[in-house]
C-alpha cells in the first residue's frame, strides 16, 4: 500500500508560527506546602 502526503504549501505559511503556552497548574509561587 502506498500513501501520498499532500498539503497546501499556503495553509502551511499561515500557520507557521508559534502558538500561545497553556498551563493548566500554578506558577511555582503560588504553591503552599501541604
Amino acid at each position: 500500500m502506498t500513501s501520498t502526503l499532500s498539503f497546501d504549501p499556503e495553509l502551511l505559511r499561515r500557520y507557521d508560527r508559534p502558538g500561545p503556552r497553556y498551563t493548566s497548574y500554578p506558577t511555582a509561587p503560588q504553591f503552599t506546602p501541604a
